[in-house]
């Protein structure tokens, strides 16, 4: 039977971290009037991620689906499993425990204004326009704890996953664009 292993994640930005959660989207529909750009300016602190003490996160599963993702990028094949990837190893076997705190207030962050698909269910032909996000500049760490649950992942397999996961696959929103890239460090907790 395998003991459950603990690690302290330690996560250093190296670029700029988009914020747009989707908490938002709940409850009524709101009228954003005839200049929606500034509407959302108005109200960007609204899709921030925070804790219930109002600190900025990252949220745990989006920690856990960044490494789930960096999978595809580990060369290695795990030891004594019929699987060709360590993605569904990962998915069942890591718990990442908390939301990681940021260290950085929300007085800091600043507008990102993008150009988006503004109907998606129309597809890429679909309506084009402004939309603002919050980001946070660097620099800006977190810190978490991750648990595993199998001893299928090694220590030494779950640091260069979360390695690539922040670094070639990056955190919340933007991250196709370069955005939410970051240096996860990973070491056990005695």
């Amino acid at each position: 039977m395998s003991q459950p292993r603990r690690f302290h994640a330690a996560i250093t930005g190296l670029t700029a971290l988009v914020m747009h959660s989707n908490a938002g989207l709940l409850g009524p529909k709101e009228d954003k009037g005839r200049d929606k750009l500034q509407w959302e300016r108005e109200h960007m602190m609204d899709v921030t991620y925070r804790d219930q003490q109002g600190r900025l996160v990252i949220p745990a599963n989006a920690i856990r689906k960044m490494a789930i993702a960096a999978c595809r990028f580990v060369t290695d094949k795990p030891k004594g499993a019929a699987f060709k990837s360590f993605a569904p190893l990962m998915e069942a076997a890591l718990f990442v425990e908390d939301d990681a705190v940021l260290d950085v207030s929300a007085d800091k962050i600043i507008e990102f204004i993008a150009v988006v698909n503004l109907d998606p269910s129309k597809g890429p032909k679909g309506p084009r326009g402004p939309r603002c996000r919050p980001l946070v500049p660097t620099p800006w760490r977190g810190e978490t704890h991750v648990t595993l649950i199998d001893d299928a992942v090694t220590p030494d397999h779950l640091s260069k996953i979360m390695d690539y996961g922040g670094r070639l696959c990056g955190l919340l929103d933007a991250r196709t664009i370069g955005y939410g890239r970051c240096d996860i460090v990973v070491k056990a907790v005695a």
